[in-house]
């Protein structure tokens, strides 16, 4: 086994099998290599993905269990080639459908099968025996016998898989009471109108009951935030005055947000208990990594004719990441490696990549925001669109619409977001063209600048649940209390073993930034975040990928077909999978794969492993006193196999095979090598036979050595000499044991000076250790303020860029009055002269004189003339000064910021001066 991580990615469509690829991958991985002591084993997995399945799938129009959660497990694989532990880590989970679905969609699986499944005093326990009128989440329990009988006998599965994964009763019981307390809220809602509050206190009391706390700490987590503010700043002594409050929300906003932070603890709590029965302290050299996302997420798919969510635009993105992955890895890094390697393959890259799209959806700028529309202006991704249209007051989906369709809705050829976004004719709807521009998708953008914003009620939710009365749910929530805000996103990150620990190590890399600092309280910056730690946790491994591929797709959603007889020949739509191989570019790879080389080995691993084929050859290569030329020696042994000179390729520091060229090479080395291991073997064989052999001899010495003993005992026992020596022999015995006793006793005296000695050297270790360990207390206390302040310096940040933009919006609405109302006043001047010299010439025409007075009447015209046109020269040379003088301070502030500042800055205002001089 190849003492390098790997990792499995299957990527596709959603409905295609991603998941059972997965599962199948896990079973066939554990199943083969077997666990080193039982942690890990095939009924685990198959329970873990029953869990899994009823707490992160939802029911859609296609699928009974669609994913809504992206996940990494991992197995570890110790130096015998068994699997030692395995590690669950995920991320990016729908927690916002708790409390809003879309159309045709179910709520999360578990909350029909727990309505169904309780028994009677369970139900009398969280209250769930009477079933509420109206929920405002949508969870309702099934009504039909056979739908409630199946839900039923599915949750009974759940309970079972529950205890083959170790969950006990208790801990199951936890569960159901955090279930129970999102149902009790969806039923108790919360008024539109007035005051924040519940609207059925009833419903609220059976939650808080259920939750183990009182109604008003309910309420006061769920809608006072800014008594917990005040608290806060009380608690600091002042130091949280600068900490601003978050934004304003409605009551349904914060009875959802409440909702979702609840189910997001009870899905990480899951996945702790998942970890725990699978890991394990044995050391491991290497682990396989199977990633599970949800599938490409498009309602026209689903035969609907609704637009996709924003939740769907996420899980779409990191389709595309991960396709922007298998693009790095098949053709930018393959290619790389062959330059490096100075080796010649005839093939040139794709000219479309997934990069285009992702800029629509991720596109950063690093440089100060200004505001949209102005020269300065540079482009951005939807995501932090939306993250900037948060901060700025009175802002709405509308403007973010507009911004995003004037950034990447455009034709100009020197944009990346050419053709891949269209504006459609719906109001707030737009296209973005995913996979190379084959599957198209509609996205309604109403109420995504809300969604953006951060809720602080899901953040109170780890408070509520810590604060509980109830035992068994504080218990629950244990091992993520002391997790950081920016990743209360990830689950999974409680991991002992030393790879676990290099894994959560990596994410929390991604996630202790500078960048996430900043972002911590945004929501479209932690979708961003998840994705790079998926990727990055990716890149540390060596990347297999499997595309699954959907066997009919049409315009409308896979399309319906009779139920086949078994021995019937698969119906496949060849359009549908030649777009789907389109937007894959598999053909690519596959062409990369036929005319690059797909084999390749280290030079000097190569000539050891295949030296044997051409030993004459190779033999002036093998001194023990200088160092052979790799390359040169490699080159005579080609010669020598008399192989093609275009299935091989010698580089700099490896050799390139073409596909079947190191298969034939095995296959000739074996046949070589197989009469010489024949002979070593039946060498080992002779010498562990004679080695058996004089054993066995010794063994028959020594047995008739017994018996010839045995037979003089039989002799000599009733003899009255030896009954004599048998009672005296233990008297003899005693005496020895008083020299042997005091030899211990002289040896235990020392071992205690020793003893003490250690326990000296330990105490003295024990005070250094318990000084360092203040030292790091105190230095922690130190990194933790100085976290804090940089954390209120970003929102102050935060806070004076908002103001900065809406002021630079309002400079720039005043500065455009100014401008239309002098260009008015102008043309107003001008065409008062003309009408007095027109009134001028039409007197002189009136009285008929047409002599030195009327000459004189249009000199004096012309000059007033002129002198009006040095006056607007004069202007026009005062501006360009102006203007020049801009120009030189921001090519110097440019040149302090940048090394490229000037060349940035001259592109940016040398259209002006035309402009100015034509004025």
């Amino acid at each position: 086994m190849q003492r390098q991580d790997q990792a499995i990615v299957p990527l596709g469509h959603s409905g295609a099998g991603r998941t059972r690829c997965c599962q199948s991958a896990l079973e066939y991985l554990v199943g083969t290599a077997g666990s080193l002591d039982g942690r890990v084993s095939v009924e685990k997995i198959q329970a873990m993905f029953t869990v899994l399945g009823a707490f992160g799938s939802v029911t859609t129009s296609h699928s009974s269990s669609s994913t809504r959660f992206s996940m990494v497990l991992s197995l570890d694989f110790s130096a015998t080639g068994q699997v030692t532990a395995a590690h669950l880590q995920t991320l990016l989970l729908e927690r916002a459908r708790v409390a809003q679905q879309p159309e045709g969609e179910s709520n999360f699986n578990i909350f029909p099968l727990l309505l169904a499944g309780l028994d009677v005093a369970e139900r009398t326990m969280l209250h769930l025996h009477q079933v509420a009128e109206s929920n405002s989440f949508g969870i309702k329990p099934f009504t039909k016998p056979e739908e409630k009988q199946r839900a039923s006998v599915a949750f009974s599965q759940l309970q079972a898989a529950m205890g083959t994964l170790g969950i006990s009763a208790e801990e199951q019981a936890a569960l159901w009471r955090i279930l129970a307390g999102i149902y009790h809220l969806g039923a108790a809602g919360a008024c539109k109108v007035g005051r924040k509050q519940f609207l059925r206190f009833e419903s609220a009391s059976r939650a808080a009951q259920v939750l183990g706390c009182d109604v008003e700490e309910l309420s006061t987590a769920v809608f006072k935030h800014h008594l917990r503010h005040i608290l806060a700043q009380v608690t600091a002594r002042g130091q949280a005055e600068e900490n601003p409050p978050g934004p304003k929300m409605t009551g349904v906003e914060c009875v959802e947000g409440m909702a979702s932070g609840l189910y997001e603890e009870l899905f990480a709590a899951v996945v702790s208990l998942i970890n725990r029965s699978f890991s394990s302290q044995h050391l491991s050299m290497a682990s396989i990594a199977v990633v599970d996302t949800p599938g490409f997420q498009s309602p026209r798919q689903q035969r609907s004719e609704r637009a996709a969510t924003f939740e769907e635009l996420c899980h779409n993105y990191v389709q595309e990441r991960l396709q922007g992955l298998f693009y790095e890895k098949t053709f930018l890094w393959e290619m790389e490696r062959y330059r490096e390697e100075n080796v010649e393959v005839p093939f040139d890259l794709p000219e479309r990549s997934p990069l285009a799209t992702l800029s629509i959806i991720d596109l950063s700028c690093s440089q100060p925001q200004v505001l949209p529309g102005s020269p300065g202006a540079a482009r951005r991704g939807l995501l932090w669109i939306l993250d900037e249209e948060v901060l700025i007051p009175g802002s709405g989906d509308g403007t973010a619409f507009e911004r995003l369709c004037s950034y990447f809705a455009t034709k100009a050829p020197d944009q990346d977001g050419e053709g891949h976004l269209r504006r459609c004719e719906q109001t707030l709807h737009f296209e973005i063209c995913h996979q190379l521009g084959t599957a198209p998708v509609r996205y309604d953008l109403t109420g995504w600048v809300s969604k953006a914003k951060f809720n602080l009620s899901a953040q109170n939710a780890i408070q509520v649940l810590q604060n509980s009365t109830v035992a068994a749910l504080r218990e629950l929530v244990r091992p993520r209390a002391g997790a950081p805000l920016c990743c209360r996103a990830l689950a999974g990150l409680e991991g002992r073993s030393q790879a676990a620990l290099h894994r959560n190590a990596c994410l929390r890399k991604t996630f202790a930034s500078s960048f996430a600092a900043v972002r911590k309280r945004s929501v479209c910056a932690q979708v961003k975040l998840q994705a790079d730690a998926l990727t990055n946790l990716l890149r540390r491994s060596q990347l297999h990928f499997v595309h699954c591929l959907l066997a009919g797709m049409g315009r409308e959603g896979p399309v319906p077909r009779p139920p086949a007889p078994p021995d019937a020949a698969p119906q496949l739509d060849v359009v549908a999978l030649r777009t789907q191989l389109e937007g894959t570019q598999l053909l690519d790879a596959l062409r990369l794969h036929r005319v690059g080389y797909s084999d390749r080995l280290p030079l000097t691993q190569f000539r050891r492993r295949f030296q044997v084929l051409a030993p004459e050859v190779m033999k002036k290569h093998n001194s023990a006193y200088e160092a052979p030329d790799e390359s040169k020696a490699i080159e005579e042994l080609f010669q020598a196999l008399d192989l093609e000179k275009k299935s091989v390729a010698i580089g700099r520091t490896q050799v390139f095979l073409k596909p079947g060229v190191i298969s034939r090479l095995e296959k000739q080395r074996d046949k070589l090598i197989a009469q010489k291991m024949t002979l070593l073997q039946a060498a080992c064989k002779g010498f562990l036979s004679r080695q058996k052999f004089k054993r066995l001899k010794i063994q028959r010495l020594a047995i008739r050595c017994i018996q010839k003993n045995l037979l003089v005992f039989q002799a000599v026992r009733h003899w009255p000499w030896w009954q004599l020596l048998s009672h005296v022999r233990p008297l003899l015995s005693v005496n020895l044991a008083e020299e042997q006793l005091r030899a211990k006793e002289e040896e235990l005296a020392a071992l205690r000076r020793k003893l003490e000695k250690s326990e000296q050297a330990c105490s003295e270790l024990r005070q250094n250790t318990e000084s360092l360990e203040s030292k790091i207390i105190d230095l922690t206390t130190e990194l933790s303020d100085e976290r804090y302040k940089g954390d209120v310096t970003c929102q102050a940040l935060d806070g004076e860029r908002a103001e900065r933009l809406r002021g630079t919006r309002e400079l720039q609405e005043l500065q455009s009055k100014h401008d239309q109302v002098q260009k008015k006043l102008e043309s107003v001047e001008k065409q008062l002269e003309e009408a007095q010299q027109l009134v001028q010439l039409r007197e002189m025409k009136i009285s008929g004189s047409g002599g030195e007075d009327e000459w004189q009447v249009r000199f004096d015209c012309a000059q007033t003339e002129i002198v009006f046109l040095r006056k607007r020269l004069a202007q026009l040379e005062e501006r360009l000064e102006a203007e020049l003088g801009t120009r030189t301070g921001l090519e110097q502030k440019a040149s302090a910021a940048s090394p490229g500042g000037d060349r940035d800055t001259q592109g940016l205002f040398l259209p002006l001066l035309p402009g100015a001089l034509q004025g």
